[in-house]
């Protein structure tokens, strides 16, 4: 008995020895890991810190060597007159194909392209100055350049697009002298959207919303004082948030083109005295933000035939409606437009281009009527696409062009 309990407890020992030993051995292993982990902790802390160090170097030489430039360019890369204030520069490229088809079979599909670079500074009496320099021909309603279109690989024009000192005045009215872009708010039609009229204009607008633009401009130097032409033109209205609304009259005091097929009687008979109305409603909703809109324009003047017209009763064609309607969704857009513009209606040579063109090889849109469909995608904000649809046809005989016509076109549009 005594022996079986001397063994039993020389086991009971053996087993509590071993134990030790067992718990010594991993308490050894559990040491050296942490001890591994501290090491790799403080080799990480010693990279980073060289690293940061290395950073710092970088960025310090590269300021030295910028700073070196800037000295070796008196202290600026561009440098201003003492009396600018300061200086913007911003423009865009647009890329266009076009496919145009007339009903008499004929068709033209082109690529052209629109390049627009514009400066805007201030001096220190608080004068604005504007230069704009733009692609394209002598035409007020085109700024595109046709790819090859005279010559292969031919280089496009580049021209003065404006050019204009704007001043706002200790009553808040601002002048504005030279060629500038449109004070007249509308909506695109009897205004193509590239004219940029040569004169003075006056504007001034309101806490209450409520606006006025005036302006005299020299439309056209035919040679002679008698067959000048003048434009006089005023506009009241209201805009805020949700609307805009504007009334406008238009006299021109001649004829402004010496081609009775632009605008009528060169004798001075059928001059333009146009009066037009304009409305816009802004909104939103939780999907989308959209745009309806309308102008409606009456020739007071047609009093002489018009070969535009192919009426000897100006009366009957003297008049000018668009109605449109715009929504927009994240980076979709999409517009769609209806116009009614007849032969005595505005001034052809200074009307939208582009439903002209769309009947006829002539730039106006003067006795045409038709739809115009656009989808537009934003890619990123400084780059966007956009198709356009335009369904147009003559309202009366259009003198032996095509009556009607159909234009497709694809945008690429990049500003910066």
């Amino acid at each position: 008995m005594l022996i079986r309990k001397l063994s039993s407890i020389a086991a009971l020992c053996g087993f509590l020895t071993m134990s030790s030993s067992v718990s010594a051995e991993d308490l050894t292993v559990k040491e050296m890991l942490i001890k591994q982990q501290q090491q790799i902790e403080a080799l990480q802390n010693k990279i980073a810190k060289q690293e940061t160090v290395h950073n710092e170097a970088l960025t310090h030489y590269i300021k030295n060597e910028v700073n070196r430039a800037l000295k070796d360019h008196s202290g600026s890369i561009l440098t201003l007159g003492s009396n600018i204030e300061n200086l913007t520069i911003k423009g865009d490229l647009r890329v266009r194909y076009e496919d145009t088809n007339f009903d008499n079979g004929e068709n033209r599909d082109r690529f052209r392209q629109r390049m627009r670079l514009g400066f805007k500074w201030l001096n220190k009496q608080g004068w604005e100055m504007g230069v704009g320099v733009v692609t394209g021909g002598p035409s007020a309603t085109s700024a595109n350049a046709t790819y090859s279109n005279n010559a292969p690989f031919e280089s496009a024009d580049l021209r003065v697009d404006y050019a204009y000192a704007k001043h706002t005045l200790d009553n808040g009215m601002i002048v504005t002298i030279g060629q500038m872009k449109n004070p007249f708010v509308n909506a695109g039609i009897i205004w193509d959207t590239d004219i940029r009229p040569v004169g003075v204009a006056l504007q001034d607008s309101y806490d209450s919303g409520f606006f006025y633009a005036l302006g005299g401009f020299q439309v056209s130097e035919n040679g002679k004082n008698s067959t000048d032409a003048q434009l006089g033109g005023a506009q009241v209205g209201y805009k805020d948030e949700t609307i805009t609304a504007a009334v406008s009259y238009f006299h021109f005091n001649h004829t402004t083109s010496d081609d009775p097929d632009l605008v009528g009687d060169p004798t001075g008979k059928d001059n333009v005295q146009a009066a037009s109305a304009y409305l816009a409603l802004n909104g939103k909703t939780d999907l989308f933000s959209y745009k309806i809109f309308g102008e409606i324009t009456k020739n007071l003047g047609a009093d002489g035939g018009n070969a535009q017209a192919g009426s000897s009763i100006p009366e009957d064609q003297d008049m000018g409606w668009v109605l449109g309607a715009e929504a927009t969704y994240d980076r979709f857009r999409l517009q769609y437009t209806f116009a009614h513009q007849e032969g005595d209606a505005f001034v052809g040579a200074l009307t939208d281009a582009a439903l002209g063109n769309s009947i006829t090889s002539s730039k106006n849109s003067n006795n045409v009527e038709g739809h115009v469909i656009a989808l537009t995608y934003r890619v990123s904000k400084n780059f966007s696409i956009n198709t356009k649809l335009i369904l147009a046809e003559a309202i009366r005989d259009a003198g032996g062009n095509a009556d009607d016509g159909q234009v497709y076109r694809f945008d690429c549009l990049y500003k910066f």
